[in-house]
């Protein structure tokens, strides 16, 4: 279950363009983790005035360890082919929407157990 933060730089970032690119980013997420988006959580958050970045974007994902426990790859394996295919796909989003300047990706693995409660 990937827990996705988004934080972006309203100079670079405008919040309709915000809004497509999370959408297209649930969907590419959906896709390369095989979920649903009942699975996946995407939150964004403008940068604040005490914040520090030159990217346009910082996008996390923090997605838990079981998820990189595949039979014929090892986890720093899978790890990199997320981070290949999630990168891939951002660069995309990137273009489509013209967005200028660069955006950090990274994947954090993470030793939790997160429960979807209906």
């Amino acid at each position: 279950m990937p827990l996705v933060r988004c934080d972006y730089n309203t100079e670079d970032v405008s919040e309709e363009t915000i809004k497509l690119f999370v959408n297209d980013l649930l969907n590419v997420s959906m896709e390369i983790w095989g979920l649903g988006e009942d699975y996946i959580s995407i939150f964004t958050s403008p940068y604040q005035p005490a914040d520090r970045s030159t990217a346009a974007m910082e996008i996390e994902y923090r997605v838990g360890a079981k998820e990189f426990i595949k039979e014929n790859e090892t986890a720093d394996e899978v790890h990199e082919r997320f981070l290949s295919e999630v990168s891939e796909k951002v660069k995309e989003l990137k273009t489509k929407y013209s967005i200028n300047k660069g955006i950090v990706l990274t994947i954090t693995k993470e030793d939790w157990k997160p429960n979807f409660l209906e």
